[in-house]
């Protein structure tokens, strides 16, 4: 029901209430009007036939009275009138002439209790009557002293008189007059009511057209409009309403054009209200702004994982992931990040989203990597998506599912992922060179072992480990044996490849908690943690017979083998100081050049002291 038809509803109602509490107002007003003149005129009569009764008894013409009483009987709309003797009066001059006893219950209660009653009968075949029955009570005043001719006493009652009058005239008046004013009151209310009816019926289009509007406006349609119709008032407001509502229209498409340059994807399950959209659309710009500004204040590329690790877990909620890095250039691969188990081979078959550089999704093709190891009890969904960073540098994110909504739910957020991957771009390669030109910094240009520099960074942080959990450390100090010889007979390119060799030969017998350095010129460091004695020399003996065996080639294309000679000593062994240690191991380096070369030499305390090195420490 519109709002035009409802308001005419609603006004009918009150009118009509209006009307009818008017006309039974006044009928009840008539009612009581016109009882109220006949109980006027009762009591004029009564008057006047109590007067001409004390008349008649003061001139002693009584027994005349019947006359008097029947010519006022016989007066219009009188229906019948009798007198009434009390019974004191009956007592002391009889019942009268005509048997003036009460007639009915109603006289003998007024004689009793001396006060007048009256009764309206009314009924619909207009047999409607008023009666009313006076006392006359004994007086003793200057005029008149009925103590003179009755034995009573002052305030007496010594009869009443009935009286009946006819009251069917006045109603039928009443009822003509009610019918009269409400014909006339009905005409005025519906002159009103069509009036108001008139003069609301814009205002009531206007009203439903701004509902319309408004309402279609609340399920995502802003092209309403309301209607330009009325007054000159209603007119101007539906205009700057309207005004409004293609401004805000305007705007809301503008800024849905423009907000999606920011984002890697457009959106493609748009909502019904765009105003939702825009919403959404700004609160993610607003979470990858904060995620931006954020890392640019990071210090490595390990900080960026963590926040983008932090995200996917407490923003997206996604529960089973992986971020694998992945560097083109020296074909490596490292799991930076797995919330669980690996589920797949990836370390050791590569993988196929960064080969392909396509997202590979488990319900493309059954079995389509062939890497992921699925569990036939519990087989799960996973999506892999590549990200290209640099072109040497790429991500992998590897999703995995456990129910088909939770894989469903990862489709429609795969966009928040590539926002955040691509916001976090430009910070990934900063931090990514400044990560290479530190460890470009920190390496030997022609070895690619770490140099002296880290060398100290390590010796630090490994005195740390040693002081607070007593790790114990293994040193080696090698040498080529006379190098000085290869770069005088076959030159410096020959001497270079040579230290290439053993610096490689050195990467491949140590692990990745151990170190291997270049400590300067053709000698070289190890660094072996949690290492005793038998591990310290099998580790040595094992690089100088690998070394031993690297054939070294030559500008002419002939090779040659050389040997090494290799000092070793123990923290905290030999002393608790591991520059000290370094120092012992050089020691023994040198020892084992005097010994005949081509060998490993632990350090001996008495053998220095017979030698006259000095070990104090």
């Amino acid at each position: 029901m519109n709002a035009q038809k409802k308001t005419t509803i609603i006004l009918s109602v009150i009118f009509l209430i209006i009307f009818l509490v008017m006309i039974v107002n006044i009928s009840l007003n008539f009612r009581h009007y016109g009882i109220k003149s006949v109980e006027d005129k009762a009591l004029v009569i009564s008057d006047l036939i109590k007067h001409s009764l004390t008349s008649h008894m003061v001139n002693g013409t009584i027994d005349k009275r019947d006359f008097f009483l029947e010519q006022i009987k016989n007066s219009s709309h009188i229906k019948d009138l009798w007198l009434v003797r009390s019974p004191a009066l009956i007592k002391q001059y009889g019942g009268g002439l005509q048997g003036e006893h009460a007639k009915d219950e109603i006289d003998k209660v007024v004689i009793a209790k001396g006060e007048a009653k009256k009764v309206v009968s009314e009924d619909i075949y207009f047999n409607n009557t008023f009666r009313m029955t006076i006392p006359y009570k004994a007086t003793n005043d200057a005029k008149i002293n009925c103590l003179k001719c009755h034995d009573a006493k002052e305030g007496d009652t010594l009869g009443a008189i009935s009286i009946i009058i006819d009251i069917n005239d006045i109603k039928t008046m009443g009822m003509q007059t009610v019918i009269d004013i409400a014909m006339v009151a009905f005409a005025v209310l519906l002159l009103i009511q069509l009036l108001t009816g008139k003069l609301l019926k814009p205002y009531m289009v206007i009203f439903e057209s701004m509902r319309s509007v408004v309402t279609r406006a609340n399920q995502g349609d802003y092209s309403g409009r309301v209607k330009e119709i009325g007054s000159k008032e209603s007119i101007e407001v539906a205009m700057l309403i309207n005004v409004l509502m293609e401004k805000f229209e305007n705007i809301l498409d503008e800024i849905e054009k423009k907000i999606d340059i920011f984002l890697s994807h457009k959106r493609v399950n748009k909502s019904k209200d765009p105003l939702n959209d825009v919403k959404s659309t700004i609160s993610q710009l607003s979470d990858i702004y904060k995620f931006r500004r954020t890392i640019e204040h990071d210090i490595g590329i390990e900080d960026i994982y963590n926040r983008l690790v932090s995200v996917f877990k407490t923003k997206l909620n996604i529960e089973t992931f992986t971020i694998i890095e992945c560097n083109t250039t020296h074909k490596s691969t490292k799991v930076i990040y797995n919330s669980h188990r690996l589920h797949c081979g990836v370390l050791e078959d590569g993988c196929r989203a960064d080969r392909a550089s396509v997202i590979v999704d488990s319900c493309q093709f059954d079995g389509i990597c062939k890497s992921f190891k699925q569990d036939p009890k519990t087989p799960n969904n996973y999506i892999c998506l590549p990200y290209s960073i640099s072109n040497d540098f790429d991500i992998i994110v590897s999703i995995v599912t456990q129910t088909q909504e939770e894989y469903e739910r990862i489709h429609t957020i795969i966009h928040f992922i590539d926002d955040y991957i691509d916001s976090a771009k430009t910070e990934f390669i900063s931090k990514k060179l400044m990560q290479q030109l530190k460890e470009q910094s920190l390496r030997d240009p022609l070895t690619n072992l770490y140099n002296r520099k880290y060398l100290e960074e390590y010796i630090n942080q490994a005195m740390i480990d040693h002081q607070k959990n007593a790790t114990r450390y293994g040193v080696l100090m090698a040498d080529i044996d006379y190098f000085k010889m290869i770069n005088d007979k076959y030159g410096h390119d020959v001497g270079d490849n040579a230290l290439k060799i053993i610096a490689k030969v050195l990467s491949d017998s140590v692990t990745s908690q151990d170190l291997a350095a270049r400590y300067g010129g053709e000698e070289f460091i190890v660094i072996l943690k949690d290492c005793d004695r038998a591990k310290l020399l099998e580790v040595a003996q094992k690089i100088r017979t690998e070394f031993a065996k690297q054939k070294i080639k030559t500008a002419s294309g002939l090779t040659f083998t050389k040997t090494i000679s290799i000092g070793a000593a123990l923290l905290p062994d030999e002393a608790p100081n591991f520059w000290k240690v370094i120092k012992l191991a050089d020691v023994a380096l040198y020892d084992a050049k005097n010994a005949g070369r081509d060998r490993v030499e632990m350090f001996d305390a008495t053998k220095a002291r017979d030698e006259n090195f000095d070990v104090e420490y």
